[in-house]
């Protein structure tokens, strides 16, 4: 599908707050074969981590991962 009709994470979140749902959330953090990613696995962890703490602050501490 085009980029443009790709749900963010943050209308994903918004969808499950209005539905109470707990969102399920992969954290990809190499790409399972980091060689083809854009980025290294120094970069990619913290992106990682920067999801995790986005999904915390929006009020789901029991996120499942």
């Amino acid at each position: 599908a085009p980029h443009e009709d790709w749900m963010s994470l943050a209308e994903y979140l918004k969808l499950c707050k209005v539905s109470g749902m707990v969102p399920l959330i992969g954290v990809n953090y190499n790409c399972h074969n980091y060689q083809k990613c854009n980025e290294t696995k120094e970069q990619t962890i913290p992106r990682a981590v920067r999801q995790v703490e986005f999904v915390l602050q929006q009020g789901f501490p029991g996120a499942f991962w």
